[in-house]
């Protein structure tokens, strides 16, 4: 695993990083899944994850408020992990996420919706 940066059997996401490579790292490495942690070069956006489709773990750590609308396309997901540094200003929708079976979110202040659709929780 040499250049890559793996923490509890996590990937940590690095700029550049392309879903195939994710997707190909994870699997000949046998993670656990793929962590956004940008508190030392924040991320604008992480919509990018909308492409991610294949994740069963994703832990997400930022600094700046951001969108998680990309969940709906993380249909496979099997422990999720949201972290955010401030108010989480839009809402947390999980009800695509009918596979999850662990889940820590810690914010300040937020929604989150379709909850009751992780049924394996």
């Amino acid at each position: 695993m040499r250049g890559l940066t793996v923490r509890s059997n996590f990937l940590v996401y690095q700029e550049g990083y392309t879903p195939e490579f994710v997707k190909d790292t994870i699997a000949q490495n046998n993670l656990d899944g793929l962590e956004i942690f940008d508190y030392s070069r924040p991320l604008e956006s992480i919509s990018f994850l909308s492409a991610y489709g294949f994740l069963v773990g994703l832990r997400v750590t930022c600094l700046l408020d951001q969108d998680y609308a990309f969940l709906r396309y993380l249909t496979n997901l099997k422990s999720l992990v949201i972290c955010a540094a401030g108010k989480i200003r839009t809402t947390v929708d999980l009800s695509k996420q009918v596979e999850l079976e662990n889940l820590f979110i810690d914010w300040r202040k937020g929604k989150v919706a379709g909850l009751s659709n992780c049924r394996k929780l």
